[in-house]
């Protein structure tokens, strides 16, 4: 299996990315998610689709992911949720690698050791909170409710506080500085107006 170079945490990369995977970027564009309370999420045109989330991971995630993918086992071949492998299409691959290094700073090279991942939440046709990761065996719904799109974002930030922040924040701060922490929020909505 060969590796990737990961994409820089960039709104911009990712718009250029999925323009050329298709989007239609002149409806939906990806934008920054500046912090977790109401003020910074008021500030993310609405609605948004998708949120994409940066976190560091861990043996504790990954442990705990595995655990998740076993008892949510039946849940992920039942979703309606379209959701494949990170890296089994050459079309994904070939445009990533084009973007991969198109970012701000110095993309690493493909078999640097990068300890960073990405994850996106979007919402089910009724309401379900879904969690699309291309390492997992499938979507995972977690345990939270959509009620609308425009809430999507907020749910999301109640979710990744509880589960991501507060979680790995606990079972890292013995083993690095906890203000090392890195986390990145990036929505998929409605372009800027």
């Amino acid at each position: 299996m060969s590796s990737w170079v990961p994409l820089e945490a960039n709104p911009e990369l990712f718009h250029e990315w999925s323009a050329k995977l298709g989007l239609d970027t002149q409806k939906c564009d990806f934008h920054d998610v500046y912090g977790l309370d109401e003020e910074l999420l008021g500030m993310v045109p609405q609605p948004v689709h998708a949120v994409l989330l940066l976190f560091p991971l861990s043996p504790k995630i990954e442990e705990r992911h595995r655990s998740e993918d076993e008892t949510y086992a039946e849940s992920l071949l039942a979703s309606e949720i379209l959701w494949f492998k990170q890296t089994d299409s050459a079309a994904l691959k070939s445009v990533h690698a084009t973007i991969a290094g198109e970012g701000q700073t110095a993309a690493p090279e493909a078999e640097d050791p990068v300890n960073l991942h990405f994850v996106a939440f979007v919402r089910g046709s009724t309401g379900q909170l879904w969690e699309l990761d291309g390492r997992r065996k499938g979507p995972i719904e977690r345990p939270m409710h959509v009620p609308h799109a425009t809430d999507l974002l907020r749910v999301v930030a109640q979710f990744v506080q509880t589960y991501y922040v507060s979680y790995l924040s606990l079972i890292l701060k013995m083993q690095t500085d906890p203000d090392q922490l890195q986390y990145n929020l990036i929505a998929l909505g409605s372009p800027d107006m």
